[in-house]
């Protein structure tokens, strides 16, 4: 298949005025915001857990993984439920956006770039603009993979 016709499917969102995207694949589901339960001794990033129909599952505050400062939740947020490599994590995010299909040529890679997050995988060109790409399988460090994995099972 030639590149030209390499098609991928982001699903975008935004973060205080960041427009990011993630690939659609490991998308669970897409929910309004819901009370979440505080765990003491947690990195910053993990805003909490919820309880996904009898699954716990991490709440990862986007904008503080981002080096951004957390804010409280609204009733206008939400939730990207997603499945990484070793867990299933909710993400906070400000708003969902699109399902957007992008051609291979629309999109820039990370090489080259000043990474300020582990997780940044490019840069897409769209008609609504440029959208930040990022890798759901690297929001986490191995480490931090490991703790959540306690977390989630109380081990």
């Amino acid at each position: 298949m030639s590149g030209s016709r390499v098609r991928s499917d982001l699903v975008t969102f935004d973060v205080d005025e960041l427009r990011c995207a993630i690939d659609a694949g490991p998308v669970v589901e897409m929910m309004r915001a819901v009370a979440l339960r505080r765990i003491p001794g947690q990195p910053e990033f993990v805003a909490g857990v919820i309880d996904l129909r009898g699954a716990i599952v991490p709440v990862l505050d986007v904008r503080m993984r981002f080096g951004r400062p957390s804010k409280e939740m609204v009733l206008s947020h939400r939730f990207i439920v997603i499945k990484t490599r070793a867990h299933t994590v909710a993400l906070w995010v400000d708003a969902i956006r699109d399902l957007v299909s992008l051609r291979a040529e629309d999109l820039t890679r990370r090489e080259g770039f000043v990474l300020g997050t582990r997780s940044f995988a490019g840069v897409a060109r769209t008609p609504a603009g440029l959208i930040m790409i990022h890798d759901p399988d690297d929001f986490l460090s191995e480490s931090e993979s490991e703790a959540l994995a306690s977390l989630v099972t109380g081990t």
